[in-house]
């Protein structure tokens, strides 16, 4: 599992709400892969970038899907890493080993 997380340009505001639609329709329609995802809020109440909890094979794969975001293809993001991510405790998840 892997974490992606995604921080905005300075700047991005206006292209982020334009094309929310269709960064929303890229997310919902990865199906299964998605654990959990949202939007990072920043001091103002706006939404500054996202976190997203991936379930793939490895990072190459992480990577892969986070270039398919279109707010990737549109430079909204300044920066993206990705992390290997373990599920230890909590609730809505399974721990897998």
């Amino acid at each position: 599992m892997f974490a992606v997380h995604c921080r905005d340009k300075a700047s991005a505001g206006p292209v982020r709400a334009e094309n929310r639609p269709s960064h929303l329709e890229y997310v919902k329609g990865s199906g299964s892969i998605i654990v959990g995802a949202g939007p990072l809020i920043g001091a103002e109440g706006h939404a500054i970038g996202g976190l997203f909890l991936i379930d793939v094979a490895d990072a190459a794969s992480a990577k892969e899907w986070a270039s398919k975001d279109p707010f990737s293809a549109l430079d909204v993001y300044e920066t993206v890493e990705i992390q290997e991510w373990k599920f230890v405790f909590g609730t809505g998840l399974e721990a897998k080993s």
